[in-house]
């Protein structure tokens, strides 16, 4: 049975209106004649990757059958394999109270019924701002744009980084055939940008950049198109960028002089190697944080945990980027996901360094229990100003079922911290709205429209 002091708190976290430090949401404006039927919401649902994990084929996700009945029979077997994870509780969570399915399960009796709710339900033209708004209570959510399309009502943009971090690349072949070379040090193959499935994004990337900016001159043209975009994404409304490029790469960047960048960028195709293009990045890198300097841009970066089946989790470690938050104190550095399981590790980063924040997006769907159990150890070691949250969802419905588990997994930790005589609930009380919203407001900089909240309101603005 649930303490007194955790229904308080439960209560007070259901009436708060969130701030949402991470989200990949579709937009309102993209998501008109969306047809995600049961197979397809939970597709796009982290519940998916657990799915595969329990051994249904990668096919089962590239290729799935056209037949609905034949989708269903494909994942049924593995549902119950995957009934405890938090990914799927989640998923859950999300189908018991937008569409209704009752019950703890889905089985052959109910998936037809909830597949056809799936489909009917989101119709409703209100159907995006009813579950951000109405029930999830976002405020606000800061979003990884690419386009620069932002929708204000609901989000806070921040510039995403790859295309830049790639935009001189070299074939993948290449990349592969040294970071697959033992006779290099582990330490040093693991900055070779390679996804461990073969997805390495080097020339898809470099090709979009081209697509978006040009293909740059030479060197200096990379770096004066690079000031000019980051400026004016920052005088739009931009609040920050992010670096995800962990799923590729080690997260440790050398301080390479712009002289040895300038000579190696400029080197022919064919004649600029592996570990080169790594110090080509590693610039960027750097030369990106400088720009946020300079801009006043918050830097996210993804540490620990990964997406997906397979990856070498240590290029994620958090502590790779330390010689970064020495060489920019002036910097703030939103570090993601706790660095789970990296989650000691990036606590004491917090404590110890002014400028790093530490943000436990995504961390209340992957494990309730590990987050209360690090939050615990998080609230007693790091300034609680300094402690933020993020749904990291792909989807409105799993956005709602992320503010969920993180209203739950706030609420329980801060009561056993009461239970305990550890805080007092007046404590307990400041800390949930500090973490859930104070601490993002007062990082980013952002101003709240309240109209945003209520349906048809008036234009919502990017900060001034």
């Amino acid at each position: 049975m649930r303490s007194k002091s955790y229904k308080e708190l439960r209560e007070a976290a259901e009436d708060m209106w969130l701030v949402d430090c991470h989200e990949h949401i579709g937009y309102e404006h993209k998501m008109d004649g969306r047809e995600l039927d049961l197979f397809g919401m939970l597709k796009a649902s982290y519940a998916m990757i657990d799915i595969m994990a329990a051994g249904a084929s990668t096919e089962l996700y590239l290729n799935p059958p056209k037949d609905k009945r034949k989708r269903w029979e494909a994942i049924a077997p593995f549902l119950p394999k995957v009934q405890g994870t938090a990914y799927y509780r989640c998923m859950l969570r999300v189908f018991r109270d937008l569409f209704d399915l009752e019950g703890d399960e889905i089985n052959e009796s109910n998936w037809q019924e909830l597949d056809r709710r799936i489909l009917e339900y989101p119709k409703r033209p209100d159907w995006y701002h009813y579950v951000m708004k109405d029930r999830a209570k976002i405020d606000v959510a800061i979003h990884g744009d690419e386009a620069g399309d932002v929708d204000f009502k609901y989000y806070r943009p921040i510039m995403a980084t790859m295309v830049w971090l790639f935009a001189r690349a070299i074939p993948q072949s290449r990349l592969k055939k040294v970071a697959e070379d033992t006779s290099i040090p582990l330490s040093e193959r693991m900055r070779i940008p390679v996804n461990v499935f073969g997805m390495n994004p080097s020339e898809a990337l470099r090709k979009n950049f081209e697509n978006l900016f040009g293909v740059p001159e030479d060197f200096d043209d990379f770096v004066s198109k690079l000031h000019r975009e980051m400026k004016r994404r920052a005088d739009t409304g931009t609040i920050g960028v992010k670096i995800p490029i962990a799923y590729f790469r080690a997260l440790r960047f050398e301080d390479v002089p712009e002289a040895e960048a300038r000579r190696l960028f400029n080197k022919p195709d064919d004649e600029i190697t592996a570990l080169e293009f790594v110090k080509v990045q590693d610039f960027v890198a750097h030369e990106i944080v400088r720009r946020c300097r300079e801009l006043n841009l918050v830097v996210q970066v993804h540490t620990g945990i990964q997406a997906g089946i397979g990856n070498y989790l240590e290029k994620s470690h958090p502590l790779h980027l330390e010689n970064m938050f020495l060489a920019y104190p002036e910097v703030t550095f939103d570090v993601f996901h706790g660095g789970y399981p990296y989650c000691g590790e990036i606590g004491v980063a917090a404590k110890s360094f002014p400028n790093v924040y530490l943000d436990f997006c995504w961390m209340p769907i992957i494990s309730p229990s590990a987050t209360i159990r690090h939050l615990r150890e998080w609230i007693e070691t790091v300034p609680n100003s300094k402690l933020l949250w993020g749904g990291d969802a792909h989807t409105p419905e799993e956005g709602y079922g992320t503010a969920v588990f993180a209203r739950d997994t706030v609420a329980r930790t801060l009561a056993d911290a009461v239970d305990d005589d550890y805080i007092s609930m007046k404590t307990a009380h400041e800390l949930a709205r500090m973490i859930l919203r104070e601490n993002a407001l007062a990082l980013f900089g952002i101003q709240i429209d309240e109209s945003t909240r209520y349906l048809a309101p008036k234009k919502a603005k990017p900060n001034g």
